[in-house]
């Protein structure tokens, strides 16, 4: 449960931070707004909408039309996005949740911060594909069977992913710099 003396224990996900802001920024406020707005599956967020909900960032109201029960933000949970958005920002096996998370920069109105959050991430994925590479390379010349083959395989399929992962959020973070509003439709 959140109270304003125990923010800093709370850690939450690059998606359950995102619900945050699409519910408080980008006025996305039920399971439809969310699959139609943002591409997320209602399956693929509930445990985070129910964690949100059991830690009173968020809360949900009566039935309405439809049986439909909108998400809206508790004081506290606008306290806590306010004041910790910036803590998302951080490194993420998964391109998906990286970019859930200069999502939420660019929800937060901070597409510069967004922009060197991914140029940061851009050099630090390249810098590893070149050590998967390197090491893609030895195991290809060790391979004698089929778990050295495997290892070979998940190493050089290691390395190209996080290369074209730095390459993606290197051409992300170049066009929020050099466009750092980037043409947003705003809620009605």
């Amino acid at each position: 449960m959140f109270d304003e003396t125990n923010e800093t224990e709370i850690t939450l996900s690059a998606m359950e931070y995102f619900l945050l802001a699409l519910i408080q920024k980008a006025e996305l406020t039920s399971l439809y707004a969310f699959q139609q707005g943002a591409g997320l599956q209602p399956g693929g967020i509930r445990s985070a909408l129910q964690r949100l909900e059991s830690l009173r960032l968020i809360a949900r109201a009566e039935s309405g039309a439809r049986r439909r029960r909108d998400f809206s933000l508790t004081p506290g949970g606008v306290l806590y996005l306010n004041r910790t958005w910036r803590n998302c920002m951080r490194e993420y096996p998964d391109g998906e949740s990286v970019l859930r998370a200069a999502g939420v920069a660019l929800l937060m109105d901070d597409p510069q911060y967004a922009g060197d959050y991914l140029n940061g991430l851009a050099i630090g994925r390249k810098l590893a594909a070149e050590e998967k590479s390197m090491e893609a390379e030895r195991l290809g010349k060790t391979q004698k069977d089929s778990l050295s083959t495997y290892a070979w395989m998940r190493a050089l399929s290691e390395a190209r992913r996080r290369g074209a992962e730095g390459d993606a959020f290197s051409l992300l973070s170049q066009f929020l710099r050099e466009k750092p509003q980037p043409d947003v439709v705003q809620p009605r």
